[in-house]
């Protein structure tokens, strides 16, 4: 049954920057590193590896998430590296009142 399972892709929490961090150029399958990379779509983009680079320094959350979907569509518009199939919702909170939450 393999051939009609689900591909489901997403990340935990808020910040893309480790899921997006995982199509560099240096984590495509290769005799390098065994073909042990995580990059199986062998994206490879220098400009792209030069954003992940800067979205790990971006504190400012709205900036981060406007650099992401740059790296989205990237991803997916631009090169079809990736073919979102199913994303399954995740939810994520903030609260200037942790406290409040127990």
């Amino acid at each position: 049954y393999a051939d009609v399972e689900m591909y489901a892709d997403n990340f935990d929490g808020n910040n893309p920057a480790p899921y997006l961090s995982k199509w560099t150029c240096d984590k495509a399958p290769s005799p390098a590193n065994q073909w042990q990379g995580e990059n199986i779509s062998r994206f490879c983009d220098p400009e792209y590896d030069r954003m992940v680079d800067e979205i790990e320094g971006i504190v400012d959350a709205d900036e981060r998430a406007a650099m992401g979907r740059t790296m989205n569509d990237m991803l997916t518009k631009d090169s079809n590296a990736i073919i979102p199939l199913v994303y399954r919702g995740t939810a994520s909170a903030h609260s200037e009142h942790a406290a409040a939450c127990s």
